[in-house]
């Protein structure tokens, strides 16, 4: 439809092909993250992005065909982008059929967005709504815009407010809405800097985006000293940092979340990084918080320290991959993690990746509340192309909190290019079943299914 313009339509939508989520424990007081894994929305997503800093979205395309955790039926929809003079625009439709109590959904969002000033400069704007078949809606919009004003010196800012069908009239434009405001030096070399100042208020809930936590003000800050060194020498940089955050709750006014780190990176000619620091927190807590594991935190505050540090491997290694560890303080309690993250490739065909990840967390004292708990995520994956057409991706994974073991297998064959044929199986299978009675079943949820998709170019 143009040079300049895109359009794509889809109709009964479906995503088996798509590999499950990774397995998660939360060791945290935030909200769990999962990323977009279906191509579909991963497609022109750098448009459609509104971020609030680390993984607060005002528009989450992972809210879209799926609730509490398990996929419905997409009726289909459309996805239209286009670029013209110095705009950049997009817009995104989907209906949704009926799950659980909730009835069939609508979700679309609209995005409109220019450079200014220069080449380094943006202003854009970001509409969302979900609308009910019974009439409940959640419409939020936002602008957001990045300022070169001197140098390597930007500002940016994001200002969001949503709107719902049954909010409180008591709420004020604040209560409503939420902001951020950052100045960043993005300095290659020398002294950079980042400070940030955000805030979300009790009523702003986007129903199409993400929030880790709710009713809070943060102020960010972060910087560093990047150092170049000369030809002989082994590594390309390194540099001291120093980062860290608070955060208070609106309601209170207090202190909610304190942290500070301070470390040393640096990256090699080679391709190696590594990453050392030491870390001082403090979390408050009104009520018990209960984590993965059945490790409850009693109310209070928790100061601890900790020290930690990660090593990646170049990418061009047949083994390759990143190590990473801490150990110290959580909450009332210590806890030491290691984690691996490996990636094997044996042939040019076949690779094999892994994930490991080992939490301990232990507690002075005696008697069985105090026992150590242990918290293991195991991944393996496998992928073997047969040709440039046909491949396999296999993955198994296992949650020994949740006692259950995760695995997928897509066989993918490719005709040509839009035409694609899958076979894919998705599955759990329980372990322990007799903790509990009566005794669960072997799996909770398999799936087989044929796929052909065929996308037609107009």
């Amino acid at each position: 439809m143009g040079g300049n313009m895109t359009l794509d339509l889809t109709v009964n939508t479906d995503f088996a092909q798509v590999e499950v989520d990774d397995q998660q424990a939360n060791l945290t007081r935030l909200n769990l993250f999962f990323p977009e894994k279906r191509l579909f929305f991963q497609e022109r997503a750098s448009l459609f992005n509104f971020s609030f800093g680390g993984t607060d979205k005002l528009f989450h395309s992972r809210r879209i065909g799926i609730d509490d955790g398990k996929p419905t039926r997409i009726y289909g929809g459309v996805r239209a982008v286009a670029k013209f003079g110095g705009w950049e625009t997009g817009f995104l439709t989907m209906q949704t059929g009926v799950f659980s109590a909730n009835t069939s959904r609508n979700y679309s969002v609209f995005r409109l967005k220019r450079n200014v000033f220069n080449d380094n400069s943006t202003l854009g704007i970001l509409l969302t709504n979900r609308m009910d078949f019974d009439g409940q809606r959640n419409t939020a919009y936002g602008i957001d815009g990045t300022i070169r004003i001197l140098g390597e010196n930007f500002v940016s800012f994001r200002w969001a407010q949503n709107l719902t069908s049954s909010s409180a009239r008591d709420l004020t434009i604040f209560d409503r809405a939420r902001l951020l405001i950052e100045l960043t030096d993005r300095s290659p070399r020398g002294f950079t800097y980042k400070f940030g100042y955000g805030r979300s208020g009790s009523g702003f809930d986007p129903a199409v985006g993400f929030q880790s936590r709710e009713n809070f003000a943060r102020f960010d800050y972060a910087a560093a000293y990047n150092v170049f060194p000369g030809a002989r020498s082994i590594l390309v940089q390194y540099g001291p940092y120093a980062e860290g955050s608070f955060v208070w709750g609106n309601a209170s006014g207090d202190i909610e979340s304190r942290g500070a780190q301070l470390g040393l990176k640096t990256f090699s000619k080679s391709g190696w990084t590594s990453d050392l620091y030491v870390r001082s927190d403090v979390e408050a807590l009104t009520e018990s918080l209960d984590l993965s594991g059945n490790i409850r935190i009693q109310p209070g505050r928790h100061p601890f320290t900790s020290l930690g540090g990660s090593l990646n491997t170049p990418s061009s290694y047949r083994m390759a991959g990143t190590v990473a560890f801490s150990t110290g303080g959580f909450f009332d309690r210590r806890k030491t993690t290691v984690s691996l993250s490996p990636t094997i490739t044996i042939t040019p065909d076949l690779a094999v990746s892994g994930r490991y990840e080992h939490n301990r967390i232990t507690v002075s004292g005696s008697g069985s509340n105090n026992d150590p708990v242990t918290v293991r995520l195991t991944t393996v994956g496998v992928q073997y192309f047969f040709s440039t057409r046909l491949s396999v991706n296999a993955l198994v994974q296992h949650n020994n909190v949740e006692k259950v073991y995760v695995g997928s297998f897509r066989l993918r064959y490719n005709r040509t290019e839009g035409r694609d044929f899958y076979l894919v199986f998705n599955g759990d299978a329980n372990h322990d079943r007799r903790r509990f009675d009566p005794a669960l079943p072997m799996s909770n949820r398999t799936t087989l299914q044929i796929k052909y998709s065929h996308a037609l170019r107009l």
